[in-house]
């Protein structure tokens, strides 16, 4: 199921952009291939002395980490609430695509389109800002 699932996703991420989303297709699909792989190889006799109940245990352990971890991060660091609250298509499905983004501007590709998304962003952000300005000097309604 979960290599269904990746596969879903990448396919889903190629759509949205064809250089970027091979990349998350691949990242993934090897990540679920990964898993899956050893996964099957504690169902063997004499792989470990872990357990297939262990393994289940281990992997939810893992992932209950990540995620407290995502709201340490996110209300410590960043003093705002992760995208889960606000959107769970966007923070299940797009947030893991956004860190493929993320990696390939630090490596210096897709220059061109980091330029338009930062300044798509900085307008975004002036505007809000005004707005709480605005709303704040009108009699302390927020603005959305």
């Amino acid at each position: 199921m979960s290599t269904v699932v990746a596969w879903l996703y990448g396919l889903y991420y190629i759509l949205l952009d064809w250089k970027l989303g091979l990349f998350g297709w691949g990242i993934s699909v090897g990540f679920a291939t990964t898993a899956n792989k050893y996964y099957y190889q504690t169902l063997e006799p004499g792989f470990g002395s872990i357990t297939t109940q262990q393994f289940v245990h281990y992997a939810v352990a893992i992932h209950i980490a990540s995620w407290l971890a995502q709201f340490y991060g996110h209300g410590i660091h960043e003093k705002r609430a992760p995208a889960l609250l606000d959107n769970l298509l966007q923070a299940l499905v797009l947030a893991p695509f956004f860190v493929v983004f993320e990696v390939a501007f630090a490596l210096g590709f897709r220059k061109d389109m980091e330029k338009n998304m930062n300044s798509k962003a900085g307008i975004r952000v002036r505007d809000f800002k005004s707005a709480q300005k605005a709303a704040a000097a009108g009699g302390g309604k927020k603005a959305e």
